[in-house]
């Protein structure tokens, strides 16, 4: 009986080291760069010191402009004119969406705290990947010009989508 005890006791142990390790590194994933622009970084910085301090310059950008709209102060996102390279923009924000949702609900809730409308869409395509489901949300909130075309019709096939799987139970 003690040894199976000890056992059960060696086992939650480990247990607990192993989701320690893994909340470690989702920390670690959400503070970091994703791939792609850590490779692209790492590329620049090699090839062209002047590209690497605007793409370094729009990171820090964009983090610290989520950082304080996330925050209890009721500061409004307007990236236009600051950021040079939209491509940067667009993953780096998709990966803010996805380690804080609360980003896309906040928008949801007041959309006019973010003022740009590129900005506007990344947020909701970048949450889209991760929670299809919140398309009606965004059909509810935004008509067919205000925001991308592209993002707004992603949004239409999701909710179609969810209300064929709905009509089939």
């Amino acid at each position: 009986m003690v040894k199976s005890m000890d056992r059960h006791a060696r086992q939650d142990a480990c247990a607990k080291k192993v989701i320690a390790r893994e909340r470690a590194r989702q920390e670690k994933r959400k503070n970091g760069l994703p791939p792609f622009l850590a490779v692209s970084g790492w590329l620049l910085k090699i090839l062209s010191k002047s590209q690497y301090n605007y793409f370094q310059n729009d990171i820090d950008t964009i983090k610290c402009s989520f950082a304080l709209y996330c925050g209890e102060n009721s500061n409004a996102i307007n990236l236009t004119g600051i950021i040079h390279s939209h491509r940067v923009a667009k993953i780096m924000i998709g990966h803010i969406v996805k380690y804080n949702p609360g980003v896309f609900d906040k928008m949801i809730e007041k959309p006019d705290t973010v003022t740009d409308p590129e900005t506007q869409s990344n947020i909701i395509a970048g949450h889209l990947k991760e929670h299809p489901g919140d398309a009606y949300k965004v059909i509810e909130k935004f008509k067919r010009g205000e925001i991308d075309p592209k993002v707004y019709n992603k949004a239409l096939r999701y909710t179609a989508r969810l209300n064929i799987a709905e009509k089939r139970r």
